[in-house]
């Protein structure tokens, strides 16, 4: 494991950890990855049903609608009331890039408060 060979691994990995917790993007993949699994079984049918795809891809859109609706309230923006009023130009977050900044933010940190031991010059 890498983050055992590392003197900060333990608490890069905690705040990690305690971050991706309670951060909603994360909560989102976790269900996904959830939903995947659950479905893995069935991946490879498709229905033929129109009506069944339908409703498939409705329940799709009503869960991409509300968490951009829940972004949008965290961040005091109005909410949308149907995916096609979403502006053109709309970037979902990426949870793994921001993740990414902020372990190497708590790294830089604990390397400020911590030093590693330099070794005494030789003569």
């Amino acid at each position: 494991d890498m983050f055992k060979r590392d003197r900060f691994g333990t608490e890069l990995l905690k705040k990690h950890n305690d971050r991706i917790g309670k951060d909603p993007e994360f909560q989102y993949i976790m269900k996904d990855i959830a939903r995947f699994n659950a479905l893995k079984a069935k991946r490879n049918i498709v229905s033929l049903n129109y009506a069944q795809r339908e409703k498939e891809n409705n329940e799709d859109d009503a869960t991409r609608l509300a968490r951009i609706n829940d972004r949008f309230k965290r961040e005091g923006k109005p909410l949308l009331k149907k995916l096609d009023d979403l502006p053109k130009d709309y970037q979902e977050p990426d949870p793994y890039l921001d993740e990414t900044v902020h372990i190497a933010l708590d790294l830089a940190k604990l390397e400020k408060e911590k030093p590693a031991l330099q070794p005494a010059p030789t003569k």
